[in-house]
């Protein structure tokens, strides 16, 4: 596995090690705080609560639940794991972690 050096991987890397689990967050939140052309980054399940309203944006995350991604495709964004992010952009950025 190549190893990334880039600051932001590092501080997802070390908060994924902290706990086994993370708080979800729902997509009325990363509605919320979020603007069109956003890449996201959460290391909580992602869930359906809530829509993506008037934006395109890429969202990160280690898990989704199914209506979620649902969602988040009829939205016209897109939801790509951690693993597979960090291989479209090794560097990390223009990244913003919510938690």
């Amino acid at each position: 596995k190549q190893e990334h050096n880039a600051p932001i991987w590092n501080i997802i890397k070390d908060n994924l090690k902290k706990t086994k689990t993370h708080a979800p967050i729902n997509l009325s939140k990363i509605n919320r705080l979020s603007i069109d052309g956003e890449t996201i980054i959460t290391l909580g399940k992602v869930l359906s609560s809530g829509s993506i309203i008037n934006k395109n944006i890429n969202i990160v995350a280690y898990d989704f639940s199914y209506k979620a991604l649902e969602k988040i495709e009829k939205s016209g964004s897109k939801a790509f794991n951690i693993e597979e992010y960090i291989k479209i952009n090794p560097k990390g950025k223009g990244v913003k972690i919510l938690g």
